[in-house]
């Protein structure tokens, strides 16, 4: 019994531990202002706790936009999600429409722990 009470809180110590790790994840911001009105891409990356550059394979990524930043969250422009050319880059193909703050918000997974972010980007007239 002690045996497998030892086992069983070791391996609860290693996947805390791993999940743990996997929190230090985030997304970076590549681009701060980009101009309203026209198609663009807005590059971020995965990083890890020291802000360096992660080239993890992110499951389950979904994207919205919308302009919460600026209290106005039903305002929305579609986005679509691709690789970037660098490791752990992200590219999100959108139209900011209006000038404005608006928030990329990213939610995915890396080998099952959660990555999520919602960035500013200011969309310039």
């Amino acid at each position: 019994m002690t045996r497998f009470s030892f086992a069983a809180l070791a391996a609860a110590i290693a996947i805390s531990a791993s999940a743990f790790a996997q929190t230090g994840l985030g997304w970076k911001l590549l681009d701060a202002a980009i101009p309203s009105n026209a198609p663009h891409q807005i590059h971020v990356q995965l990083v890890d706790g020291s802000g360096h550059a992660v080239a993890q394979a992110v499951t389950a990524l979904a994207v919205r936009v919308d302009m919460g930043p600026d209290g106005m969250t039903d305002m929305t422009t579609p986005a679509k999600v691709s690789l970037g050319k660098t490791p752990g880059e992200v590219v999100v193909e959108t139209n900011l429409y209006a000038p404005g703050r608006w928030a990329v918000i990213l939610s995915g997974s890396v080998k099952g722990a959660p990555v999520k972010a919602s960035l500013v980007v200011t969309a310039k007239p």
